[in-house]
């Protein structure tokens, strides 16, 4: 499947040579939501958190050019992977976004309205083990 998210990337690159020698670049994008609860008559926000992993050349330029909270969109295929939770057994779904291509959408240093700011939430873990998104829908 092929998606393409707007966002704004929550930690630097992490990048490794992998022991064949393939480049991996690994990194978060966040997209921030927010919806008027008319029951409570208060604004709810919410961050939602895509993983991201770039390989050869796109790795180095993620290593390169890409930073937290630099506003860019990411094209790619989803891929997901399933495991069972080890104390619950119950499956669990990390999704994430094999880059393509990528495009800044802001050039660095560019004031941005607050409501367009980086999320200052917690990027999503890496591992299948530690990722709490077992629910995103696509």
């Amino acid at each position: 499947a092929k998606a393409q998210i707007t966002g704004y990337i929550g930690n630097d690159p992490e990048f490794r040579v992998a022991a064949n020698g393939t480049k991996v670049a690994k990194f978060c994008i966040g997209i921030h939501t927010r919806k008027w609860d008319a029951m409570n008559k208060v604004t709810k926000d919410h961050t939602h958190w895509f993983n991201v992993v770039a390989f050869d050349a796109l790795a180095e330029q993620a290593r390169e050019m890409i930073r937290k909270g630099a506003r860019i969109e990411v094209q790619g295929r989803l891929q997901t992977t399933e495991w069972p939770n080890k104390d619950t057994d119950q499956l669990r779904v990390t999704y994430e976004v094999i880059m393509d291509e990528w495009t800044p959408c802001s050039p660095p240093g560019d004031s941005k309205p607050e409501h367009e700011q980086a999320p200052e939430v917690q990027p999503a873990p890496h591992t299948a083990e530690e990722d709490p998104m077992s629910s995103v829908v696509f």
